[in-house]
C-alpha cells in the first residue's frame, strides 16, 4: 500500500513539474485585411476581414482620386469575422478614377487594428 501510495505522489509530482515548465500555446496575434472591388456603374464595395480577435465596430474611408472623406460608413453591429461596405458615387462622365478604402476596427469603442485596401483605378459613371 505504501508503494502504490508513494507511486502515486511520485507520478503526481512528475506530472506538475512537466505541466509547469510546459509553456501555454500562445494565442495567435490578429489580423486585418481589406480588399476593394469597383463596378462599372461606380458601385463600390470593401470587404474587410479580421480573425483572433473579437471586433465590434467597423469603420471604413473610402478615399476618391487620393483625397481622403469622399465616404465614410459606420458598422456598429459588427458580428463574425467579415464587414461589407458598399457605396455608390455620383460621377459625371466614364472617366478613369481612382478609389482606395481605410479601414479601422474597433472593440469596445477602442481602436484595436486598421487596414487599407490597394487602390483600384476604373472608368465608370452614372
Amino acid at each position: 500500500m505504501k508503494r502504490r501510495l508513494l507511486a502515486g505522489v511520485s507520478l503526481a509530482l512528475i506530472v506538475g513539474a512537466f505541466a509547469a515548465s510546459t509553456p501555454a500555446l500562445a494565442k495567435p496575434a490578429p489580423n486585418y485585411a481589406a480588399s476593394l472591388t469597383v463596378t462599372a456603374d461606380c458601385t463600390v464595395t470593401s470587404v474587410a476581414t479580421w480573425h483572433y480577435i473579437k471586433v465590434d465596430e467597423v469603420q471604413t474611408a473610402f478615399w476618391l482620386d487620393g483625397s481622403p472623406g469622399a465616404f465614410q460608413v459606420d458598422n456598429l453591429g459588427a458580428k463574425g469575422s467579415r464587414d461589407v461596405a458598399k457605396v455608390d458615387y455620383q460621377v459625371p462622365a466614364a472617366e478613369a478614377h481612382t478609389w482606395q478604402a481605410f479601414v479601422t476596427f474597433y472593440q469596445n469603442g477602442n481602436p484595436v487594428g486598421w487596414a487599407e485596401t490597394q487602390v483600384v483605378s476604373a472608368n465608370c459613371a452614372q
